[in-house]
């Protein structure tokens, strides 16, 4: 196909120059042949007034004139032949200072017949008078351009040339084809350096672009573990990049979507596993039926409830679904809510809660935005439970609010050890991410869902939620709020 598209382009050029060639040098030649009749009309209002007065033949001294506009070296033409017996003309040679060739004129060339174009431009031009009706030369022509003659600012002639409609010189014809033939040679030698050139790497290009196909089939397939093996420095070779890299997130998400399933399997099955074992128990008589066991079941129903509903809120995310109703509010005001309602569970726990401005509180107060503060507050309480729920006896939890030059409320939730690695701190936004998979969740309370609703809470109003090493040994959640 590129072979052929090559040929195709090429074939169009030579034609295209060609007919570029034939009609410009066709334009070029009728120039100069323009320029000789100007000149010939010149002579002609200067000496036709003393040829018409002397009343000698034109056949004498009309080929003398029309040689005169020739170039020194072009060969001299012919003059036509005498006056027939019933023209009424002088046959005294007229007075003329310039060339004085009286030869004969050429034969009409073969196939001539009265009314057609022909060759030379000698034959092509012809003198009227003031009425029109030829003097000498050929016969009128359809094609023909008059030129009045003037003599003292009266119409005494005119001059008729019949433009060329086709390279007839002998010497034009023969530059012309010499041209033709040496851009034949040059289509041909072009012909062969692109079959030359375009066939191998046409072939390579149609093994590369097999190689792609046969890669991003294996994808369509499902085989995310296939890699595209082509190793180019060109846009190809970042095409093949590409490809790769697209296989990867494929088979990264595919192994995503698998632990995904597995986790909340297992999720599901032990609180359905814990009720399931304990209305046996009851049925068999082996325990009783009393308020320990409807409050244990309660437990293990409410915990399996709000994973469903994380679950749920998750899912929503994902698709753009999940509903925000968004007022003016302000964050800080929402922040200072959360933080009284969690007084009390952490002097349960034995933690400290603190919550720090540094800079005006009434400024940061002041500060609102169009947010769900439903929302909010569900971002501000699932930090103050996380850390709540994994923070040591004794420890505590500093909240600081912090208002930055370029428009930034910054929240840090910064609680006490134990802290995290760098790893850990890199994932704890995954869903159903622990740090400690040994751990069971149902005795911290948590499925791992909390930070990932917080982290789409925040994204959704044009915040950021980032998690970094705390200056009290533990952990520091950082919410950035940019106004606009």
């Amino acid at each position: 196909m590129i072979v052929a598209t090559t040929l195709i382009g090429s074939v169009t050029l030579v034609v295209l120059t060609k007919a570029s060639m034939d009609k410009g040098f066709l334009r070029y030649v009728n120039s100069a042949e323009q320029a000789r009749v100007e000149q010939l009309t010149t002579l002609l209002e200067q000496q036709l007034t003393g040829f018409l007065d002397s009343r000698a033949s034109p056949h004498y001294w009309w080929p003398t004139l029309v040689n005169s506009t020739r170039s020194q070296e072009s060969e001299q033409w012919r003059r036509p032949p005498p006056p027939s017996r019933n023209q009424q003309w002088d046959s005294r040679p007229p007075k003329f200072d310039g060339a004085s060739d009286h030869s004969l004129p050429p034969p009409r060339p073969a196939g001539w017949a009265r009314g057609s174009i022909s060759m030379e431009f000698e034959q092509r031009v012809m003198l009227l008078d003031a009425n029109k009706h030829r003097i000498i030369g050929p016969p009128n022509h359809s094609d023909e351009v008059l030129y009045p003659i003037y003599s003292q600012g009266e119409l005494i002639a005119y001059l008729g040339h019949i433009p060329q409609k086709s390279l007839v010189e002998a010497t034009e014809v023969q530059f012309v084809e010499e041209f033709n033939f040496s851009l034949l040679w040059i289509w041909l030698v072009s012909c062969a350096v692109t079959l030359a050139v375009a066939y191998p790497w046409a072939n390579s290009l149609i093994k590369t672009i097999e190689v792609f196909n046969k890669g991003v089939r294996q994808l369509a397939q499902g085989t995310y573990g296939s890699r595209v093996a082509i190793d180019r420095k060109d846009e190809l070779g970042q095409l093949a990049t590409d490809i790769n890299h697209l296989a990867t997130v494929l088979e990264r998400n595919e192994q995503a979507r698998q632990q995904w399933i597995a986790d909340i399997s297992h999720e599901l099955r032990n609180p359905i596993a814990i009720m399931q074992a304990e209305v046996e128990a009851v049925q068999d008589g082996v325990r009783e039926n009393n308020d320990s066991t409807i409050k244990s079941l309660h437990y293990n129903v409410t915990h399996l409830s709000h994973l469903v509903n994380d679950l749920y809120e998750l899912s929503m995310s994902d698709i753009g679904a999940l509903s925000y109703t968004k007022f003016e509010a302000s964050p800080v005001a929402l922040l200072e809510q959360c933080v009284d309602l969690y007084r009390d569970a952490f002097d349960e726990k034995r933690l400290s809660l603190l919550l720090i401005f540094r800079g005006d509180p009434d400024v940061m107060k002041n500060m609102s935005l169009q947010m769900d503060q439903n929302r909010i507050q569900q971002l501000f309480s699932n930090l103050l439970k996380n850390s709540l729920k994994y923070t040591d006896a004794g420890g505590g939890l500093e909240v600081v609010c912090s208002n930055t030059e370029d428009k930034q409320l910054v929240i840090e939730f910064n609680d006490s050890s134990p802290g995290l690695t760098d790893n850990d701190l890199g994932q704890v936004f995954e869903r159903l991410y622990r740090v400690d998979p040994s751990r069971h969740r149902h005795t911290a309370g948590g499925a791992g869902l909390g930070l990932s609703i917080c982290k789409s809470i925040a994204e959704a109003h044009g915040m950021t939620l980032t998690a970094g090493h705390s200056s009290l040994g533990g952990v520091s959640m950082k919410v950035v709020i940019t106004w606009e």
